[in-house]
């Protein structure tokens, strides 16, 4: 063999060992095994996901120390920082999370990781071990990962297989509605109300509402009650209520995502309540004129409106008594018996 032969064929073992040192130096720690530890719904409402995986690396892969834990003024320990980065299936970090190791030892056990936000896409999860210099990741929650750091492991798993919450959050653009709005009041006939009732507002809107809805109702700022889907709102008949169909308006209601609704200014089931503020006046009539000695001498009355509960209880009667009491609505008639 010639000389320079064999100054060629070290020169290309050496270069291919550099190679193969050096493909095996990126990823030489072994991640497997990811759990499930703590459900936090996978980020959703800045809330975590705790997972587990198993991690073995020889003392190698961790040369130098980044950090020095003082326990005690007499006692401190080193660290070498590496970062666990969690990517979705589009490459984006939604977790992170630093871990010290001894320099120069082996690890072999679990190591906790957590999902801080939500996937952008469907799809599995990929977990890195990146050797970083601190406790800081150098990429950000909601960046793609690329780093000039050394990866030394990684392992794909499908997180959504261990939280069913490991999915993209769905985008709600659908606005809130008033699926049922009915009106009553308290008064004996629900479908009227005289001074000092109060008119009452019944909703319930097609999805939970963000916060409670504004509501006019008879002219005035309704007093408005209830949580989530179901609301109520009312207001007090006062002397300066319009007698008339009483009116309202439901508006600035928002759901949890920010859709408004649209403002509804009638009810759902064609209720309605007639604000009446009027009192009924009365005029009391006879065929009969006097003096008579006519017996019994029949008695009309008329009434200005409809009237209900009116009885011959209701009549007051000197120097007779009352019989065959009838009538409905505007008219009534009785009988009245000159006492001997």
């Amino acid at each position: 063999m010639s000389k320079a032969f064999s100054t060629k064929l070290v020169a290309f073992c050496a270069s291919l060992l550099i190679l193969l040192f050096s493909a095996f130096a990126v990823q030489a720690a072994s991640l497997s095994g990811v759990s499930l530890v703590t459900d936090g719904q996978c980020g959703l409402n800045n809330s975590s996901d705790t997972f587990k995986a198993n991690l073995g690396a020889s003392g190698s892969e961790f040369p130098t120390t980044d950090e020095t834990i003082v326990f005690s003024p007499t006692y401190s320990e080193p660290r070498d920082v590496m970062i666990f980065y969690v990517t979705d299936a589009a490459n984006v970090v939604i977790g992170r999370h630093a871990e010290g190791f001894y320099p120069g030892l082996d690890f072999y056990g679990e190591i906790f990781f957590y999902v801080n936000k939500r996937p952008t896409v469907s799809g599995n999860f990929t977990l890195r071990m990146v050797d970083e210099t601190d406790r800081t990741p150098d990429i950000s929650l909601g960046a793609s990962f690329s780093t000039s750091n050394r990866v030394l492991g990684s392992t794909s798993f499908n997180a959504a297989a261990l939280d069913p919450d490991c999915v993209p959050a769905q985008t709600d653009t659908t606005p809130p509605q008033a699926s049922s709005v009915t009106i009553s009041s308290n008064n004996a006939m629900s479908t009227l109300a005289k001074t000092g009732d109060k008119v009452t507002l019944q909703m319930t809107f097609s999805e939970n509402l963000a916060a409670a809805p504004s509501v006019t109702l008879l002219g005035q700022n309704a007093t408005v009650t209830g949580s989530g889907a179901s609301w109520a709102a009312s207001a007090i008949v006062t002397a300066s209520t319009p007698e008339s169909a009483a009116t309202f308006s439901i508006s600035n209601y928002r759901d949890a995502a920010s859709n408004a609704g649209t403002t509804v200014t009638s009810t759902t089931n064609n209720s309605s309540v007639l604000i009446d503020r009027t009192n009924p006046s009365a005029s009391i009539s006879s065929t009969v004129t006097g003096p008579t000695n006519t017996s019994p001498i029949p008695v009309s009355v008329s009434f200005s409106e409809a009237v209900s509960g009116f009885a011959a209880s209701d009549l007051s009667v000197s120097g007779g008594s009352v019989s065959n009491f009838s009538g409905s609505g505007t008219s009534y008639s009785f009988d009245v018996t000159p006492s001997a």
